[in-house]
């Protein structure tokens, strides 16, 4: 059995069940989607990352972290 996989997603329109790990890295989206995103994911039981320099409308620094964490 394979352990510790994470699901690197590109397609913005992948669904949660779509996906088998536990964990998910979103590797694009835009600034006004990636809360719903990650809503979604968390809902269906999903760790979920984000790299912040992918995602539209934001940058790599400390204010687009606290962005994200702080959207919930």
């Amino acid at each position: 059995m394979l352990k510790g996989i994470i699901a690197a997603l590109w397609d913005r329109k992948t669904r949660p069940e779509e996906v088998d790990p536990r964990t998910v890295f979103f590797l694009n989206g835009g600034l006004f989607e990636i809360q719903d995103r990650i809503n979604e994911f968390k809902a269906a039981g999903k760790s979920v990352f984000v790299d912040i320099d992918f995602i539209s409308g934001l940058s790599g620094d400390e204010d687009s972290v606290l962005f994200v964490m702080h959207q919930n």
